[in-house]
């Protein structure tokens, strides 16, 4: 239907704001109910004929095969010319403080992390972060149903945005707000606020400036991460926030599900490594081996965690992801040359697997060789490289803690009682060299100057 392309939404959604921002000045000043319903007739004449034009150009341009932007150019002449009329009902009715360009609410900026994470700070400091708690008297009585045809998060994600209903009973602040009105903003203050749904059909909360002009607009989820106020704009964060919604609503989906079980996973894992103290008299010699390095174990399973990605990304059942040596370093604490040393223990001890890229999917690869050959064009040398490694981590039951036993045992008689003593060829010579390609893997270069980025963007989704 012609009616949602993206360029005729925007301007039903004007006129939505514009009708709704007229009555609402003129009640605020003290005007009729009679002159208010003339004066909102006449707009509303106005705007349902320019939509309806608007909708016959863009029909009639599109098949002449004009360009978007030549489109757009010519549908926002026109509309020029018809706010024109709209002003003239407004200055003959003595309606002051109306502005028809600050309710073009399409015009916004998606945030960067951050920039969500500046606005964390300003609801921090005028007071208002508890306003976008939730109430759970309020969701209780939600009840909230989704279509039994959501299976994935990308599919709950993309649903959830578009419930308004949701959206205005989820945050303590909105439960009073009604859709389209404008209000004062409670994270920047001198702003006015407004909730409403973009050009895509997602709800948002919009603010703008009204001095400059400048407006932002921050979905459900944007909002949860601003309020948890937890590494903002990170994958690790919208994971987060939408783990805790799905939570919140009480509502589950097929992914969702097998998060959970990956969740658990993690969870047992760390609890085992917390115990090993407690069974060195059972395993003894992976206890001698690992002491040292159990605290590298227990972050990568909480790494692992809090980036578990999509179930199409499984290898054998169990989540991939990736971590940066370097990158480590920030959460370890310990020097990446440790962290390296660590890892290849544990994974000749089954603790940890490292992922032939081979055998990775082709969206994880291609985001690594894509950051890699930017960083190539850009860097000043493209001599010093990060070994960019992908991991799985089973779970650490009674079987694989007896195989790791076996292991540990096998190494000491070989005379290697710590992490410093692992290498390629050590292993070879134990274990032989089709065990050793699995501990060394085959991996891919990354240039050190792109490491950070490519963290963030693996972060931000795959």
């Amino acid at each position: 239907m012609l009616v949602q392309d993206k360029l005729i939404r925007k301007y039903m959604n004007i006129k939505k704001m514009r009708i709704s921002k007229v009555k609402e000045k003129m009640e605020l000043d003290g005007f009729s109910g009679k002159r208010i319903k003339g004066v909102i007739n006449a707009i509303r004449n106005v705007e349902n004929t320019k939509i309806k034009k608007i909708t016959e150009m863009v029909a009639e341009l599109k098949n002449q095969g004009i360009s978007r932007s030549q489109i757009e150019d010519k549908v926002g002449a026109f509309v020029k010319t018809q706010d024109k009329s709209i002003k003239r009902i407004i200055q003959k009715n003595n309606i002051e403080g109306i502005d028809l360009k600050e309710i073009n609410l399409m015009e916004y900026v998606i945030l960067t992390g951050e920039e969500k994470a500046l606005l964390a700070q300003e609801l921090l400091k005028n007071g208002n972060m508890v306003k976008l708690q939730t109430s759970d008297d309020i969701i209780a009585q939600m009840n909230i149903e989704i279509p039994v045809q959501i299976t994935k998060h990308k599919q709950f994600v993309e649903y959830i945005q578009r419930r308004e209903d949701i959206f205005m009973s989820y945050f303590k602040a909105f439960t009073d707000w009604k859709i389209g009105k404008f209000y004062d903003c409670i994270i920047s203050v001198g702003n006015f606020a407004w909730i409403s749904k973009d050009d895509k059909g997602i709800t948002r909360y919009f603010s703008k400036n009204p001095n400059d002009g400048k407006s932002f607009g921050l979905n459900i989820f944007d909002l949860i991460e601003i309020r948890e106020n937890n590494e903002i704009g990170t994958s690790i964060s919208f994971k987060n926030a939408r783990r805790i919604l799905v939570r919140d609503l009480n509502i589950t989906y097929e992914e969702r599900e097998w998060e959970c079980l990956q969740e658990e996973r993690y969870i047992n894992n760390i609890k085992e490594i917390r115990a090993f103290i407690d069974m060195k008299s059972y395993y003894p010699n992976l206890y001698k081996l690992t002491q040292n390095y159990l605290h590298i174990l227990e972050h990568f399973n909480a790494w692992a965690m809090a980036n578990i990605a999509e179930k199409r990304e499984t290898i054998n059942g169990e989540a991939v992801f990736f971590c940066s040596l370097r990158y480590a370093e920030k959460f370890i604490k310990r020097d990446h040359s440790v962290i390296s040393k660590a890892i290849n223990l544990f994974t000749v001890l089954g603790l940890i697997n490292k992922v032939d890229s081979e055998k990775v999917s082709k969206d994880m690869l291609s985001i690594a060789r894509e950051i890699s050959q930017k960083a190539k064009k850009t860097a000043n040398s493209i001599k010093n490289v990060e070994l960019v490694n992908f991991y799985s981590i089973p779970l650490y039951n009674a079987e694989l803690l007896i195989n790791a036993e076996r292991i540990s045992t096998k190494l000491i008689e070989n005379k290697v009682t710590n992490a410093s003593r692992v290498n390629k060829k050590v292993v070879e010579e134990i274990f032989g060299d089709a065990f050793a390609k699995k501990v060394y893997p085959k991996i891919e270069a990354v240039d050190i100057y792109s490491v950070d980025n490519l963290v963030r963007l693996i972060e931000r989704g795959l």
